[in-house]
């Protein structure tokens, strides 16, 4: 029935129709989105690893903080240290096993452990293959004071290669000049006391301000000291080289953000031309429209946790899914493997499923129940 195609079944109603369900898909493992897992995390990474070894492309955890009080899981606190790190030890080298030769791994942590961590991290999977220590915000508003120091606003996102190999995407978010005109030209469109012409004016001049010239750095490189734009050659000055290289240049170009503008009366052009059709000029420079920017370690511009409400039930340490999409999007593709084996409410596999990534999800709790499997 059409009606029902896309209706989703649990196989454990149906325990005389199983094995007819699943003898449907030529190729089960193909056919899945990705595999939800309730266990405790060694045991199942364990078990999962000869099905998965060098499988993965990324890695996401989010661990249990190395806390003094309110801890996630039992430990003697005389050697809290000591057993937290063995803990995370034992689950990064099978993490490691898993991981793709081009493959990467985010491990979260706060102050109570970020030393440990990246001991930990350079020894499992070596210190050439440590790629930054990313600042991500812990909290929203105001932080409340407290003692003799200053409030805690931030917390560490541990990123690691599995090789020199990585698969890495540069990524982009917009500049916060764009943010911030986007919020003008809003309040434009509303208001009444601007005509139309008006208006058009104000949007034309507010869009003017992205465009910049293109900016040049020290030193000759073969890839970006001489571009062509729009057929024609443009050379960095006399040791240095453009902040865009060619094949960049050329997906700007494709996207609308490159033009040349005229070096003596300034107007701008498109597209291939020989001369200026206004001065006659035959002197040009490059200008794109900067309205983003490649992201830096300073990720403090978005929240790092949600607090959603999955059916009645508030989740306290609910990844944010703009974070997951930063860390999915720029060390994976499209039907590439993601894994997250503390997997809390389930917002990796949740974010990894929209991107059309397949994903493998651990979670030992009871709200694997309640939060992860409804979500």
């Amino acid at each position: 029935n059409k009606k029902y195609q896309f209706l989703p079944i649990d196989t454990k109603y149906f325990k005389d129709l199983e094995i007819e369900i699943l003898s449907l898909f030529d190729d089960l493992d193909n056919s899945l989105d990705g595999w939800l897992i309730k266990s405790e995390n060694y045991q199942a990474l364990n078990t999962i690893l000869p099905k998965f070894k060098e499988k993965v492309q990324t890695i996401y955890i989010d661990p249990p903080f190395n806390k003094e009080q309110d801890a996630d899981y039992l430990y003697n606190v005389k050697y809290k240290d000591s057993t937290w790190i063995s803990f995370l030890e034992n689950r990064l080298k099978l993490a490691r096993d898993l991981l793709d030769e081009k493959g990467s791994i985010f491990v979260r942590c706060d102050y109570n452990g970020n030393m440990y961590v990246r001991l930990l991290m350079n020894e499992i999977f070596g210190e050439e293959n440590f790629r930054n220590e990313i600042t991500i915000k812990r909290t929203e508003g105001k932080s409340r004071i407290e003692g003799l120091s200053y409030s805690i606003a931030t917390e560490s996102l541990f990123f690691f290669a599995k090789s020199v190999n990585q698969f890495f995407i540069i990524p982009f978010r917009k500049t916060d000049l764009f943010n911030a005109i986007q919020i003008l030209q809003d309040k434009l469109d509303k208001s009444k006391n601007l005509g139309e012409e008006n208006k058009k004016i104000l949007k034309e001049f507010l869009n003017e301000i992205f465009w910049i010239d293109l900016d040049h750095r020290p030193g000759e490189r073969t890839t970006s000291s001489i571009i062509t734009v729009f057929g024609k050659k443009f050379k960095a000055p006399e040791g240095r080289h453009w902040l865009y290289n060619q094949e960049r240049i050329n997906e700007a170009i494709i996207k609308g953000k490159v033009r040349i503008i005229c070096d003596r009366c300034k107007t701008p052009y498109y597209s291939e031309i020989n001369e200026c059709q206004n001065c006659k000029s035959k002197n040009f420079k490059i200008q794109i429209f900067y309205d983003e920017e490649s992201l830096t370690t300073n990720w403090t511009d978005i929240m790092s946790y949600s607090q959603s409400n999955f059916w009645g039930i508030k989740f306290q340490t609910e990844n944010s899914q703009i974070l997951l999409k930063r860390v999915i999007e720029s060390t994976s593709n499209e039907g590439d493997l993601v894994m997250d084996f503390f997997l809390g409410s389930g917002t990796t596999t949740a974010v990894a499923h929209k991107l059309k990534r397949k994903w493998i999800g651990v979670e030992m709790g009871e709200h694997f129940y309640t939060v992860v499997l409804p979500r």
